[in-house]
């Protein structure tokens, strides 16, 4: 067994312990971002154990195919969130009447960004 291949099973294990779901594609995150950054494997994954999400940690996240900044000050963009902004921007399209939107407070900004950019 290659040694990434040993190192990527202990990062899934962890992640898996925490309740992560999409092992795989976070365990490849983690490795990538812990060779770009020059950060311990193992300093991230003891910062995951403490509970801070990885999207805090690695300073990003994608939400709707854009990527977004985020930090403890603002709420991680979910995927229900996704949905709430598809079913937004069906609505703006068959009522155009509704000309302006507005969305405060909700976090990241990402809802408002996105539909703006739809």
């Amino acid at each position: 067994m290659t040694n990434n291949l040993k190192i990527k099973l202990h990062i899934q294990k962890i992640l898996e312990e925490k309740g992560y779901f999409d092992l795989s594609r976070i365990s490849s995150e983690i490795l990538e971002f812990s060779n770009e950054e020059n950060i311990s494997v193992e300093d991230i994954l003891n910062r995951i154990k403490k509970n801070e999400p990885w999207e805090y940690i690695k300073g990003k996240t994608e939400f709707l195919g854009y990527e977004f900044i985020v930090n403890r000050n603002v709420l991680i963009p979910r995927m229900e969130t996704e949905q709430l902004v598809t079913i937004a921007k069906e609505f703006l399209e068959k009522n155009k009447e509704y000309k302006n939107i507005i969305d405060v407070g909700t976090g990241s900004g990402c809802i408002i960004i996105s539909l703006a950019k739809i």
